[in-house]
């Protein structure tokens, strides 16, 4: 894959999060991807977010599952936007690694 299927990746996903108040400045706030491809930034993203909501309190499994790096794309994009977004936007997710470790490690 090209570093240009990588933009459109991003480009979308941040479209869907921009869709969504106070999603996107978070976003850009906290992620960060070294990989120049489509493929292995969605890897990124989804075990970004698979330790996101994992430090949450309530059961995030059902949203956890729908980050797959195996399906189809528009499939991926569907499931983010439908099960884990609207976790994320509840409770103003992503939060920067120390606010996620500190939270892990009060468990």
């Amino acid at each position: 894959m090209t570093p240009q299927v990588r933009a459109k990746v991003e480009d979308d996903l941040h479209r869907m999060l921009g869709r969504h108040s106070g999603v996107l400045p978070l976003w850009i706030a906290n992620f960060s991807s070294a990989s120049a491809d489509g493929p292995g930034f969605r890897h990124d993203v989804n075990e970004y977010l698979r330790l996101q909501l994992g430090a949450l309190a309530q059961s995030t499994i059902d949203a956890r599952l729908c980050l797959s790096d195996e399906c189809d794309y528009r499939r991926w994009l569907t499931m983010l936007e439908r099960h884990v977004l609207p976790i994320m936007v509840t409770h103003r997710l992503p939060v920067p690694y120390a606010a996620l470790l500190s939270c892990l490690a009060s468990d």
